[in-house]
Parts: C-alpha cells; sequence; structure tokens
C-alpha cells in the first residue's frame, strides 16, 4: 500500500507560494517574448529607420550669400611704397615765426630802456626790520608761601581766616594746586618780619622764590 502524505498548509504559507509560483510564470512568459521578437528580427533582415528633421539650405542660396559677401568686401588698391610726394611751397613757412619773434624781442628791449631812461619812476621804499628789544627783569621775587590746597574753596576759607586776623593774603592758581601766598619783594629779607609774625599766629610761612 501507498503511503499519502497530507500537508497541512496555514494561509498565510498559502499566499507566500501562490506568490513564488506567480512571479516564475512572469519572468518565464517575459523571457519568451523577448527571445521570439530577436528571432523575428533577424530572420526579417531590415535594419531600424532613423528619420532626421534637418532642413538644409538649397546649394543655390549657399552661392548667392558667397558672392554678395564678396562684393560687400571693399577692394584696397596696393599703392607701391617708394612713391614719393612732392609738395611745393611759395614761400618760407619759418619767416612769420621769426618776424613775431623779432618784433617781440624788440618791443621788450624799447620798454626796458624806457624804464631806464624815465627820471620820474622812483624805486619802493624800503621796510626797515624793527628790532624789538626784549625786556627781562633781571630782579627775583620772592614771596610768602602759607599752604597749598587741590581744592580752591578750602585756599579761599583760609584767605578769610587770614585777612580776619590782619593779614593780606591772596590766592594764586597754579598746574595741580592752588597756593595761598602773601606778600611780594625782591629781597627775602623783607619778608622775614612777615613770615615771623605768621608763625607767631599758628600759620606755617615759608619763603619761596617764584
Amino acid at each position: 500500500m501507498r503511503n499519502i502524505y497530507v500537508l497541512n498548509l496555514d494561509q498565510k504559507r498559502l499566499i507566500i507560494v501562490a506568490g513564488v509560483a506567480l512571479s516564475l510564470i512572469g519572468s518565464a512568459i517575459f523571457a519568451g517574448m523577448s527571445i521570439a521578437r530577436a528571432s523575428s528580427i533577424e530572420n526579417s533582415g531590415e535594419a531600424p529607420i532613423l528619420s532626421y528633421d534637418t532642413q538644409q539650405p538649397p546649394i543655390e542660396t549657399i552661392v548667392q550669400a558667397n558672392v554678395s559677401a564678396q562684393e560687400a568686401v571693399p577692394q584696397i588698391e596696393n599703392k607701391p611704397a617708394n612713391e614719393k610726394v612732392i609738395v611745393k611751397l611759395d614761400s618760407d613757412p619759418m619767416l612769420p615765426v621769426l618776424e613775431q619773434k623779432n618784433g617781440i624781442e624788440n618791443t621788450t628791449s624799447e620798454s626796458v630802456k624806457v624804464v631806464e631812461k624815465d627820471p620820474f619812476i622812483t624805486p619802493p621804499p624800503t621796510r626797515k626790520t624793527e628790532t624789538k628789544k626784549e625786556v627781562r627783569s633781571s630782579e627775583k621775587h620772592y614771596v610768602i608761601q602759607i599752604a597749598a590746597f587741590k581744592q580752591e574753596n578750602q585756599a579761599r576759607s583760609l584767605v578769610k581766616k587770614l585777612k580776619s586776623d590782619g593779614f593780606s593774603a591772596h590766592v594764586e592758581r597754579g598746574t595741580m594746586f592752588w597756593f595761598v601766598r602773601l606778600g611780594a619783594s625782591s629781597d627775602p629779607k623783607n619778608l622775614q618780619s612777615r613770615a615771623d609774625k605768621l608763625k607767631k599766629s599758628g600759620y606755617e610761612a615759608l619763603i619761596r622764590k617764584i
């Protein structure tokens, strides 16, 4: 007795098998069609005809265009290079130039002579340079310096206090400080007595040369 085998396949496996079978059948059909087409072309022996839509102008128009182009080009006459041109001059061209030059020289010489002979023309007056004498005082000034402040208001308040004590001080501005000074004399000995009075009143007093 023969054994009969039954394949139990589910739905998913049946779909896969059917797809593989259809692809094999399609490829076989495509291969057969391509082989049949190649054999038919070989049997007929005719090559495919290619058509070109190229429009070529007729030969007559090309010839006419070449002739018109040749006629449009101007013909240049070749003149010999050794040909000499003779120009006749009726008069010397340098004569008017020489006459004008001589006339200018004559006028300039005459004007110079007139200036030399004119007695009424006087030369311009020469300006004398005035030398300024710088006056420098050889005297040396001395003052009594009481204090120096960076702010002006502090110097002003000290001057008011000195005036209340009977000293006529003043404020002088320096490059960086405001100076409170008193008196001015060429001899520092004349300021010594006033400096002593300031020291007795409780102020600082230095005799300085400015």
